[in-house]
């Protein structure tokens, strides 16, 4: 069925994400053991891509993954190679003050120049291509979706809970029958410590979180719930790029 919404007041779901909409779906499933959910429709830059009748084309793996049930690899916000440690001390544009407040090199709205060092702010509230990992990673013309694209992603499909090769996650049903898998493959934190995985899915997006800015907006989901919500920018979560038409 499709997605119905109802007030975010209702429920709070991570202490990393606080959605801003939440959609119930049906129920569970178990696909094929390692057959991908529906074919691919072209290949750009050796990447696999669907086409879901939407504003983008969809890739059909996470980066760092070969295979769409795979995790791939975990990125902090605008960071574009793999890292050791996910905390705000080792975050590229994260610094901590002398009273322990998260500041930011880079990424700071207007207005927010309390958020900055030294209250700089460069206005920027959506990633540069050189701090995009789909970008540098896959080249051509891949890259992170944004927000829009995301909440366009779940309007426009059906979603379904279903599992490959032992890993959960929600396969995304477009009106023309093409679908993708993104699976739930928690998030990082710390020095490499897992958390929700194959409970929960955070795929991070290409903007800002602009009232709180040391948070980006992403794609936040468990099963029967899935929306657009924002995290801290020094975690690791998934990256799905996608590619414009």
């Amino acid at each position: 069925m499709r997605k119905n919404y109802i007030s975010s007041a209702a429920l709070l779901f991570s202490f990393l994400f606080i959605p801003s909409d939440i959609s119930l779906f049906g129920q569970s499933n178990t696909a094929k053991s390692g057959v991908s959910p529906s074919p691919s429709q072209g290949i750009i830059s050796e990447h696999k891509y669907v086409d879901l009748g939407l504003s983008v084309l969809w890739a059909t793996c996470n980066v760092g993954a070969s295979l769409p049930e795979e995790y791939g690899n975990f990125f902090p916000w605008g960071e574009v190679y793999n890292v050791e440690s996910f905390s705000w001390e080792s975050y590229k544009y994260g610094e901590t003050s002398n009273d322990n407040k998260h500041l930011l090199k880079k990424y700071i709205p207007t207005n927010a120049e309390d958020c900055g060092i030294n209250g700089y702010s460069d206005g920027l509230t959506s990633l540069d291509i050189i701090d995009d990992v789909a970008n540098t990673q896959w080249s051509s013309n891949w890259r992170i979706p944004t927000r829009e694209e995301f909440r366009e992603l779940c309007s426009n499909c059906t979603l379904k809970w279903i599992t490959i090769n032992g890993h959960n996650g929600y396969q995304f049903t477009a009106d023309n029958g093409n679908s993708i898998f993104l699976p739930a493959a928690g998030h990082r934190e710390g020095d490499l410590y897992y958390w929700d995985e194959n409970r929960y899915g955070y795929y991070w997006s290409a903007d800002v979180f602009e009232r709180k800015p040391e948070d980006a907006w992403g794609l936040y989901f468990h099963r029967g719930i899935a929306d657009v919500a924002h995290g801290a920018r020094s975690r690791g979560f998934s990256v799905r790029p996608v590619i414009d038409r």
